[in-house]
């Protein structure tokens, strides 16, 4: 389903605009010449146009066999993650508990 903004009752084009701006109507007005000279819809043709949708193409299912290197790496590198962690705080707890020397 597609709305115009002359569908919706109060729409405006100049929605960036702050309420009751002066520049809100020049905007509206401006955007609707464009879309009466047909730019808007050559842009939107040319820029927003979507490809067509074919179901003629194999897909590949994915499953865990697929990614399973990469659910190894990803949980070495949690496991890695953990146990530099522990150290660090095992290591920061002994600088901790050994006296200054000054």
């Amino acid at each position: 389903m597609k709305f115009t903004l002359e569908e919706i009752p109060g729409a405006s084009n100049g929605w960036m605009y702050p309420k009751g701006s002066i520049l809100q109507p020049l905007f509206d007005r401006y955007m609707e010449d464009l879309t009466e000279k047909g730019v808007v819809e050559q842009i939107r043709q040319t820029f927003f146009k979507k490809p067509p949708c074919t179901s003629s193409q194999d897909f590949t299912e994915i499953g865990f066999d697929f990614v399973k290197t990469l659910f190894v790496i990803l949980c070495s590198g949690m496991v890695t993650a953990i146990i530099v962690s522990l150290a660090e705080r095992c290591l920061h707890k002994k600088t901790k508990q050994q006296p200054d020397i000054d």
